[in-house]
């Protein structure tokens, strides 16, 4: 199936509020630099969401745990309880260390063990439902660890699975859909949902995407980062930013940025240290 129209209904369900929340697609030369280091190349499928879709969240992205999170909910309390967790839709540098091998039977059930006659081939994951220890810093995402799970693309059949990296609580490997483009149908019509549930209707791709000056000032606002005086907008701070952002190279941006939130009387405090806000700010940048 050609997955670019796919694409296109993605994106005007996630609107773009969540279009923001994505990297931009992987060029065709970080593709093959991961593939060199695989034994076999990526799930064609998969190749073609990294290369013609996006390559990833962005590091301050919730947007897949915005999506998803209710679906994996009740499922990870019956293992965890109450321990925390956040699904990330991993970028393409993040593929490689989890594949995992998988024994397929002619009539589609599949096992982490070898069997007899069946089908071996590769799982490789593309979404990580990871929990979130208590000893964690903010914004710290440390690599992944045994009890997470993962969403992953078989390079044989295309289908979607999802197993735990350590195979001890949610034992073997459960199917999700049997294609990549049928698990993204469901994603665009979850996202669709969430945009209605909140008041939003989608946005066509026809119309231009909101201001990155004003996204980024609203998401260190929604995140305590930064606080606005009294009787300043958002609008005030972003028309300021706007063309800071567009500076080159990016890191002049980025420095640029930081100057003016530190000395802008619309903003009334800074509470996030220089290394946090240039990691945000560098997602808003170009």
């Amino acid at each position: 199936m050609d997955l670019a129209p796919l694409f296109a209904i993605v994106d005007d369900a996630l609107g773009p509020e969540g279009r923001a929340m994505l990297r931009p697609p992987a060029k065709r030369s970080d593709i093959a630099a991961v593939e060199r280091k695989r034994t076999a190349p990526l799930p064609a499928a998969l190749r073609t969401l990294y290369e013609q879709w996006h390559d990833g969240e962005t590091s301050t992205s919730t947007l897949f745990d915005d999506v998803l999170h209710d679906d994996f909910s009740e499922m990870w309390t019956s293992y965890f309880d109450d321990a925390p967790f956040e699904v990330r839709f991993l970028t393409l540098g993040e593929l490689s260390p989890h594949d995992l091998d998988v024994w397929i039977a002619p009539d589609g059930e599949a096992s982490r063990e070898e069997r007899a006659g069946w089908e071996r081939t590769v799982a490789v994951p593309f979404v990580w439902i990871r929990s979130i220890k208590e000893t964690e810093e903010e914004w710290e995402r440390p690599a992944v660890d045994d009890d997470d799970w993962l969403l992953a693309v078989d390079a044989s059949h295309g289908a979607v699975w999802l197993y735990e990296v350590g195979d001890e609580e949610l034992e073997g490997i459960a199917p999700q859909e049997g294609s990549l483009a049928a698990w993204l149908e469901a994603f665009a019509a979850k996202a669709m949902q969430m945009r209605r549930d909140l008041g939003l209707s989608p946005v066509s791709l026809r119309a231009p995407l909101q201001d990155p000056a004003a996204l980024l000032v609203r998401f260190m606002l929604e995140r305590n980062l930064v606080e606005l005086a009294d009787g300043a907008t958002v609008d005030d701070v972003a028309q300021k930013l706007a063309p800071l952002l567009a500076l080159t190279p990016p890191k002049r941006a980025v420095r640029a940025v930081l100057d003016q939130l530190s000395d802008d009387d619309a903003i009334a405090e800074v509470f996030a240290d220089d290394e946090l806000l240039a990691k945000v700010v560098a997602e808003f940048v170009g």
